[in-house]
């Protein structure tokens, strides 16, 4: 089964990895770099540099349990059929995304996989909850916070994460894949300095920021927060947010870490 990896860089809490290796077949954890996919919105440079250090970190950590992350360039679907060919795979699985791009993109992308033969599964993305689940009583979404918040809050409680798997079954042979220094998301003149002192992208990285902030500055939040000149966040912005440095390379848990601090 392929499992295609896109902002959801993580091995842990991660729905599609879990379907896929539940799955009992081999696993094929695929990312393709596809800009003009989503054009006009590819990353810019330090959502570039940001990826290609998380790329790197999913790649360590999916060897060290006997897989590796096969790295494609070009159109998704275009890749995600040769891989499938390449590898005999009857599936594709991958997780939610909710920009109105992506979704018509995502439409296009399952019919031409379901016209070649393959099944698609589709699990909930990084959210705590399906957009559809939160809606006013008319059905409709909700445009005031205060009785979004308490709609959310009536929802069922947030399944416990799950943990990363501890082997990944590989497949008897690997289809070719790029290496990721060939995608060239590191700027040719080096200006990361400052990002790399202060960040460290990838899952080990989330978790880090998130341990660091419950250690420290969690009990002062709600004043904290609003000091810029002390660490009064957890500093997760980068691992979660889709917009700026992009690649949700953390865990799940940390995005209900602070749904739980704004209680």
């Amino acid at each position: 089964m392929i499992c295609w990896l896109r902002l959801d860089l993580r091995l842990a809490d991660n729905p599609a990895l879990l379907a896929a290796t539940e799955s009992g077949a081999p696993v094929i954890p695929v990312f393709t770099w596809s800009p003009d996919d989503e054009a006009p919105w590819a990353p810019g440079g330090a959502s570039r540099w940001w990826l290609h250090q998380s790329l790197t970190a999913l790649d360590a950590s999916l060897r060290d349990r006997g897989s590796r992350l096969i790295v494609r360039q070009g159109s998704a679907v275009r890749e995600l059929l040769s891989v499938a060919r390449a590898v005999g795979a009857t599936h594709v699985v991958w997780a939610q995304r909710y920009e109105p791009i992506v979704i018509a993109g995502d439409a296009k992308i399952e019919a031409a996989l379901v016209k070649a033969g393959l099944g698609v599964v589709r699990t909930p993305g990084n959210l705590l909850f399906e957009p559809d689940d939160v809606r006013t009583q008319a059905g409709q979404p909700f445009q005031v916070f205060t009785p979004f918040w308490k709609a959310c809050q009536a929802l069922p409680a947030v399944a416990p994460a799950h943990p990363a798997p501890r082997t990944i079954r590989a497949p008897a042979q690997w289809p070719r894949s790029a290496a990721i220094a060939d995608l060239a998301l590191e700027p040719t003149v080096d200006w990361t300095g400052g990002l790399a002192s202060t960040w460290k992208p990838g899952e080990a990285g989330a978790r880090a920021a998130l341990k660091t902030f419950m250690r420290g500055a969690m009990g002062e939040y709600r004043e904290g927060r609003d000091h810029p000149a002390q660490q009064g966040t957890a500093g997760l912005s980068p691992h979660l947010d889709r917009k700026s440095t992009r690649l949700n390379s953390s865990h799940g848990y940390i995005s209900y870490a602070v749904f739980c601090l704004k209680k």
